[in-house]
């Protein structure tokens, strides 16, 4: 939900309208549950502040362009997560602030596309394992 104004752009006259990058907020509907499993299992955003990713089925997380930071700490509520393995595939990403990843994810695999990518700090405190690839 947009619950603020922002200000909509025309990429070079494409005629493709989007919004000016401000902060981006995806919170599944089940996130704060303690006994109901969340839905949104993948997230691509290219481009934002501050990034939120609230969702304890969450599986893929596509990033790109500049973003200041993603906070993906807090994915969901369940007695026990759902999901334990997260993709964080990176393609042209520029972060200033922390990728902060939940410690219900024990295995993250991080993987980057074409464009070359520079994560300020990657806060994996979970991660048991991480398989990188470049």
């Amino acid at each position: 939900m947009q619950d603020s104004a922002v200000a909509v752009v025309d990429a070079a006259g494409s005629g493709i309208a989007g919004f000016a990058n401000g902060a981006v907020t995806i919170t599944d509907a089940n996130q704060a549950s303690t006994t109901v499993a969340s839905t949104i299992t993948t997230v691509s955003v290219t481009g934002g502040a501050v990034v939120t990713v609230e969702s304890g089925a969450l599986t893929t997380l596509n990033l790109g362009g500049t973003i200041t930071s993603v906070d993906a700490d807090a994915l969901g509520a369940l007695t026990t997560a759902a999901v334990t393995t997260l993709a964080l595939n990176v393609n042209g990403l520029t972060t200033t602030g922390a990728v902060v990843i939940d410690t219900d994810i024990t295995l993250l695999t991080l993987d980057s596309s074409t464009a070359a990518s520079t994560i300020a700090d990657l806060d994996i405190d979970g991660a048991n394992y991480a398989d990188c690839y470049w």
